[in-house]
């Protein structure tokens, strides 16, 4: 929904202003790599020599690393964790094996992948700090909207007689509340506004059903029927894919 296609393959630090940034970003690694400047840094060359017989398990400690940093980074790019590892993932592995460019065959495969994946852990580090992505947060509405299932589930489970169920109800209302209106502040700058604009008047119409409605009927009108709360919300996890 936020990024086109491409984007949500692989991640790139995106900014609608400057949507070139991530990819200018990456051709400048690739062209690092090409000249063999990373063999040449002090750190892979001792790192190399103190490394050596360990070459397999440095280098897959080192990409796990790079995947957290990868997904801390884009955080604000998808609405939860799930959605950011693939496209988090494949980006690790194009920028090790840009790295890789610069660093085989001048060593042998398992010293040079090595040095590659400390390479990619330090390029990664550095955009992710860097270059954060601007545009609508993702990561805060994928929160709101985790929240609000979280507080519907709560709700199935408590009698609608008992005084607890109306502050959980309060609860849900302001939570439904905060994401309309983060969906209306991010639509007119996501690549398909059409939906989360849709799912904001869906969540509208809740609200002010649920200022008069009796509890019954506000469960109801959470969780059961085409139009209800629950299959709202789902509607908005398969958009933000």
């Amino acid at each position: 929904m936020y990024k086109v296609v491409f984007h949500r393959l692989i991640w790139f630090p995106y900014r609608p202003e400057h949507a070139l940034v991530g990819p200018l970003l990456m051709a400048l690694l690739f062209l690092v790599a090409a000249t063999g400047a990373i063999k040449a840094i002090d750190i892979f060359t001792s790192l190399g020599t103190q490394a050596a017989g360990h070459e397999a398990r440095i280098t897959v400690v080192v990409l796990l690393l790079c995947l957290v940093v990868c997904i801390n980074a884009a955080r604000a790019d998808y609405i939860s964790v799930v959605a950011a590892i693939i496209p988090c993932l494949v980006t690790v592995l194009v920028v090790t094996v840009l790295s890789l460019l610069g660093t085989w065959p001048r060593s042998d495969m398992n010293a040079a992948l090595m040095q590659a994946s400390v390479s990619a852990f330090a390029a990664l580090s550095l955009i992710g700090r860097l270059v954060q992505s601007g545009g609508p947060d993702l990561g805060k509405i994928g929160v709101l909207w985790r929240r609000a299932k979280a507080h519907v589930r709560r709700l199935k489970d408590t009698d609608v007689q008992k005084t607890d169920f109306k502050v959980k109800r309060a609860e849900l209302v302001e939570d439904v509340e905060s994401l309309a209106k983060e969906l209306k502040e991010a639509a007119s700058q996501l690549v398909e506004p059409g939906l989360p604009r849709g799912v904001e008047k869906k969540l509208r119409s809740f609200i002010a059903y649920s200022k008069m409605a009796s509890h019954a009927d506000f469960m109801a009108a959470a969780t059961q029927g085409q139009e209800s709360l629950v299959e709202t919300l789902s509607v908005l996890n398969q958009g933000f894919r």
